[in-house]
């Protein structure tokens, strides 16, 4: 993670801005929709995917590991891999150059080497 502090959005209905709070390692996001009545399942189920999308958000923009992302999605590693997929995420660090992953390859294949695999 790049820092520790995570900020908080709060949408609120009929109002054309956002408000945005430093919650110190925790993240609240809450927003109004004008919709009369909506069964626990679907609410539930919308809740999980707006969870989901802000938490694959800060996974692309480098804001926290996949392994991070795995954890407060209550998921394995794969399943996020599986994720980043569907959000068109890289699992590879595109701000890397040839050069520095070849380093990096390099390196990998050195250790595998040193421990007979």
């Amino acid at each position: 993670m790049k820092n520790d502090i995570i900020y908080g959005i709060n949408f609120f209905e009929n109002e054309n801005y956002l408000q945005i709070e430093n919650c110190n390692l925790m993240t609240k996001v809450e927003f109004t929709l004008p919709i009369d009545t909506i069964t626990d399942t679907i609410r539930q189920e919308a809740e999980n995917k707006a969870k989901e999308a802000y938490i694959m958000t800060l996974l692309k923009h480098g804001e926290i590991s996949s392994g991070k992302a795995g954890q407060l999605l209550g998921i394995s590693r794969l399943d996020v891999i599986e994720l980043m997929s569907q959000y068109e995420i890289s699992i590879f660090d595109d701000s890397m150059s040839l050069e520095e992953f070849q380093a990096e390859v390099n390196q990998a294949k050195m250790r595998l080497e040193g421990n007979n695999l």
